[in-house]
Protein backbone atom coordinates (compact mmCIF):
# COMPACT_ATOMS: atom_id res chain seq x y z
CA UNK A 1 0.00 0.00 0.00
CA UNK A 2 1.39 3.73 -0.99
CA UNK A 3 2.22 5.79 1.52
CA UNK A 4 -0.77 8.12 0.60
CA UNK A 5 -3.39 5.31 1.36
CA UNK A 6 -2.23 4.44 4.41
CA UNK A 7 -2.18 8.05 5.97
CA UNK A 8 -5.79 8.48 4.23
CA UNK A 9 -6.54 5.25 5.70
CA UNK A 10 -5.26 6.38 9.34
CA UNK A 11 -7.09 9.57 9.08
CA UNK A 12 -10.44 7.59 8.19
CA UNK A 13 -9.67 5.38 11.30
CA UNK A 14 -8.94 8.71 13.52
CA UNK A 15 -12.10 10.48 12.08
CA UNK A 16 -14.66 6.98 12.48
CA UNK A 17 -13.13 5.84 15.62
CA UNK A 18 -16.48 6.16 17.89
CA UNK A 19 -17.27 8.99 19.67
CA UNK A 20 -14.53 11.14 20.64
CA UNK A 21 -14.55 13.46 23.69
CA UNK A 22 -12.40 16.95 23.69
CA UNK A 23 -10.30 15.97 27.35
CA UNK A 24 -8.50 19.53 27.80
CA UNK A 25 -7.97 22.30 25.36
CA UNK A 26 -5.73 24.92 26.00
CA UNK A 27 -4.41 27.23 23.04
CA UNK A 28 -8.05 27.85 21.74
CA UNK A 29 -10.70 29.70 23.54
CA UNK A 30 -13.03 28.16 21.53
CA UNK A 31 -11.75 24.80 21.93
CA UNK A 32 -15.09 23.43 22.67
CA UNK A 33 -15.66 23.72 19.02
CA UNK A 34 -13.01 21.37 17.90
CA UNK A 35 -12.90 17.70 17.32
CA UNK A 36 -10.69 14.79 16.18
CA UNK A 37 -12.66 15.64 12.56
CA UNK A 38 -10.87 18.73 12.36
CA UNK A 39 -7.21 17.37 12.10
CA UNK A 40 -6.15 15.89 9.16
CA UNK A 41 -3.00 13.37 9.18
CA UNK A 42 0.14 14.62 6.83
CA UNK A 43 2.27 11.38 7.69
CA UNK A 44 3.98 9.26 10.33
CA UNK A 45 6.68 10.88 12.30
CA UNK A 46 7.52 8.28 14.76
CA UNK A 47 6.62 4.87 16.27
CA UNK A 48 6.50 3.29 19.78
CA UNK A 49 5.93 0.37 21.83
CA UNK A 50 1.92 2.51 22.86
CA UNK A 51 1.39 3.91 19.35
CA UNK A 52 2.59 6.74 16.68
CA UNK A 53 3.32 10.08 16.05
CA UNK A 54 1.74 11.71 13.47
CA UNK A 55 2.18 15.18 12.07
CA UNK A 56 -1.29 16.28 11.62
CA UNK A 57 -2.81 20.20 10.27
CA UNK A 58 -6.03 21.24 11.89
CA UNK A 59 -8.46 22.04 9.58
CA UNK A 60 -9.71 25.16 11.00
CA UNK A 61 -6.48 27.30 11.53
CA UNK A 62 -4.09 25.60 9.74
CA UNK A 63 -1.71 25.06 12.40
CA UNK A 64 0.23 21.57 12.40
CA UNK A 65 0.49 19.51 15.21
CA UNK A 66 2.66 16.32 16.92
CA UNK A 67 -0.29 13.60 17.50
CA UNK A 68 0.51 11.35 19.64
CA UNK A 69 -1.81 7.89 19.42
CA UNK A 70 -2.01 5.83 22.83
CA UNK A 71 -3.51 2.25 22.74
CA UNK A 72 -5.32 2.18 25.33
CA UNK A 73 -5.52 -1.35 25.46
CA UNK A 74 -1.68 -1.66 26.03
CA UNK A 75 -1.68 1.01 28.23
CA UNK A 76 -3.55 -0.86 30.72
CA UNK A 77 -1.44 -4.23 29.32
CA UNK A 78 1.76 -2.30 30.81
CA UNK A 79 0.64 -1.03 33.76
CA UNK A 80 1.33 2.78 32.21
CA UNK A 81 -2.05 4.57 33.24
CA UNK A 82 -0.48 6.64 35.74
CA UNK A 83 2.46 7.32 33.59
CA UNK A 84 0.05 8.82 31.11
CA UNK A 85 -1.97 10.62 33.35
CA UNK A 86 1.54 12.32 34.49
CA UNK A 87 2.54 12.82 31.12
CA UNK A 88 -0.51 14.74 29.85
CA UNK A 89 -0.57 16.87 33.35
CA UNK A 90 3.20 18.00 32.61
CA UNK A 91 2.91 19.14 29.23
CA UNK A 92 -0.25 21.32 30.09
CA UNK A 93 1.45 22.53 32.45
CA UNK A 94 4.64 23.52 30.43
CA UNK A 95 4.84 26.82 29.45
CA UNK A 96 8.05 27.77 28.24
CA UNK A 97 9.60 28.65 24.92
CA UNK A 98 12.37 25.60 25.40
CA UNK A 99 9.71 22.89 26.33
CA UNK A 100 7.20 21.18 24.26
CA UNK A 101 3.51 21.85 25.70
CA UNK A 102 0.14 20.03 24.72
CA UNK A 103 -2.88 21.80 23.14
CA UNK A 104 -5.63 19.18 22.99
CA UNK A 105 -6.20 15.96 24.36
CA UNK A 106 -9.16 13.59 22.86
CA UNK A 107 -9.87 10.22 23.67
CA UNK A 108 -12.64 8.06 22.56
CA UNK A 109 -13.20 3.79 22.95
CA UNK A 110 -9.95 2.80 22.13
CA UNK A 111 -7.34 5.55 22.02
CA UNK A 112 -6.02 8.72 23.75
CA UNK A 113 -4.96 11.21 21.20
CA UNK A 114 -2.53 14.10 22.66
CA UNK A 115 -2.23 17.24 20.32
CA UNK A 116 1.22 18.92 20.98
CA UNK A 117 3.01 21.69 19.04
CA UNK A 118 4.79 20.48 16.12
CA UNK A 119 8.35 20.88 16.45
CA UNK A 120 10.06 20.14 13.34
CA UNK A 121 13.54 18.93 14.52
CA UNK A 122 12.98 14.76 15.25
CA UNK A 123 12.41 13.21 18.88
CA UNK A 124 14.13 14.17 21.77
CA UNK A 125 15.50 10.39 22.20
CA UNK A 126 17.54 10.40 19.25
CA UNK A 127 18.44 13.82 19.34
CA UNK A 128 20.50 13.32 22.96
CA UNK A 129 21.87 10.39 21.71
CA UNK A 130 23.44 12.36 18.28
CA UNK A 131 25.29 15.42 21.10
Amino acid sequence: MKATNKIRRETEVMHAGGSSMLLIGRSNKNYQNVTLKDFNIKKVLDKGSFGKVFLVECTKNGKLYAMKRLNKDVVLEKNQVENIKNEKEILFEADHPFVNSMEYVFSNETRIYFFLRYVPCGNIYDNLFKV
